[in-house]
């Protein structure tokens, strides 16, 4: 079961993130599943797809590389490295044409083939430091930010 759940976990990365596949969602995601991500809740395959559309709209060639993937049981556990670089809107942040990347980590649950709860950590503070947008004491502002 393991190997199975891992497969569908890394479906969702490289068809429906990194190429931008949106269909395979339905086929991953269950209908009631609920990602907590670090300011957002995500339901059901609806979720994904806004999410995973509002990046790839921002970072059109967004790629997210799995670097460690473990399970066991119904959980799959996935460290994965984003980069891309922003030629869209994100949110109130103008494109940059500034690259981005980073790393995060995520715990998906899965149930009968399908992902029915996520848990994910990643390096928001650091993308919107790379972008400009966010400096820290100390720090100064790139130029052209």
């Amino acid at each position: 079961m393991s190997q199975q759940n891992e497969a569908l976990v890394r479906r969702m990365f490289d068809e429906a993130w990194s190429r931008g596949t949106l269909d395979v969602v339905d086929d991953c995601v269950a209908a009631d599943a609920v990602e907590y991500e670090p300011a957002e809740t995500l339901r059901g395959p609806q979720g994904q797809k806004d999410m995973i559309t509002r990046y790839r709209t921002a970072f059109p060639d967004c790629r997210l590389e799995i670097l460690e993937m473990l399970s066991t049981g119904d959980r799959v556990v996935t460290r994965f490295r984003y980069s891309g670089t922003q030629r869209g809107q994100l949110g109130p942040i103008a494109p940059t044409n500034r690259q981005v990347s980073g790393e995060g980590i995520v715990i998906h649950r899965c149930e009968k083939g399908r992902i029915v709860e996520g848990h994910g950590q990643w390096d928001q503070l650091g993308m919107l430091q790379q972008l400009g947008v966010v400096t820290l004491p100390g720090q100064t502002r790139a130029a052209g930010a």
